[in-house]
């Protein structure tokens, strides 16, 4: 992931898996950042503090819908769309997409993106990360270093 995020300058990576229960989960051992952005390093200590449900924010949305959800501007959100609003205002976050891995009709993970500026949807960017994480993801997955996927 850190290599994509470098590659795409791509400020922050998180891998959002299911735990237990109907949540998304992340963990350090799951983030990347190449930023030496204090704000986003903050950011990202921050997310491991919070759990997704189905549909809930941009993972859990990304989750529900087995498809890519990308958001020029988080700041543009309401809390409830965007539950980690008031921090990511804070950290200067702007763009965030959630990219769902899908295994035979279940998501195992759900790549999140976060950027400091805004950008426009860039399908090559999706694509790019699919292609490059889509096999060493299903390696972890297949390790165990993943729960079950699904919906809840």
């Amino acid at each position: 992931i850190a290599k994509v995020c470098k590659r795409r300058k791509l400020a922050l990576g998180n891998i959002w898996v299911p735990g237990d229960g109907p949540f998304l989960t992340t963990s350090q051992q799951f983030q990347s950042y190449v930023s030496d952005n204090e704000d986003l390093v903050f950011f990202a200590s921050r997310c491991t503090e919070y759990t997704f449900r189905f549909g809930e924010g941009i993972p859990g949305k990304a989750w529900k819908q087995q498809d890519s959800v990308w958001v020029e501007d988080v700041t543009k959100l309401s809390l409830a769309e965007y539950p980690r609003l008031a921090i990511a205002k804070a950290c200067k976050v702007r763009t965030s997409v959630g990219i769902p891995f899908v295994v035979c009709g279940a998501t195992v993970a759900v790549l999140e993106f976060v950027m400091d500026e805004v950008r426009k949807r860039d399908e090559d960017l999706i694509e790019d990360v699919k292609r490059s994480l889509g096999h060493a993801l299903m390696m972890k997955v297949n390790a165990g270093l993943s729960v079950e996927g699904g919906s809840p």
